[in-house]
């Protein structure tokens, strides 16, 4: 079986109040698994979901490969100076062949 990363970044255009900050630290980045050398990125998305006034928004991501790989990596980047959101992983993920990641704007 190949090491494949996955890559995700989140954008959202809303600076909605309404939700809690993802961390304590005021950067939102999510690592999942351990980087290795010989691993390769297979999938890599730019989310941005719309503003919707006085709330906060959310997207799913589905990667699902076409080959029998095992993904080893991944990685949630918020490209928003913190002020993009949050991710988690509800389905698949490291050591699985497909992953789905529910994406939240704060």
């Amino acid at each position: 079986m190949e090491r494949v990363i996955i890559f995700f970044t989140l954008c959202f255009s809303v600076p909605c109040t309404a939700k809690a900050e993802c961390n304590s630290n005021h950067r939102i980045a999510h690592f999942f698994g351990m980087r290795q050398e010989s691993d390769k990125l297979l999938f890599k998305v730019h989310t941005t979901v719309p503003y919707r006034a006085m709330w906060w928004v959310s997207a799913d991501v589905d990667y699902t490969p076409d080959e029998n790989v095992g993904i080893t990596y991944i990685e949630l980047l918020d490209q928003t100076n913190s002020k993009g959101g949050c991710g988690e992983i509800i389905s698949g993920g490291i050591n699985k062949d497909h992953v789905k990641i529910k994406l939240q704007s704060q």
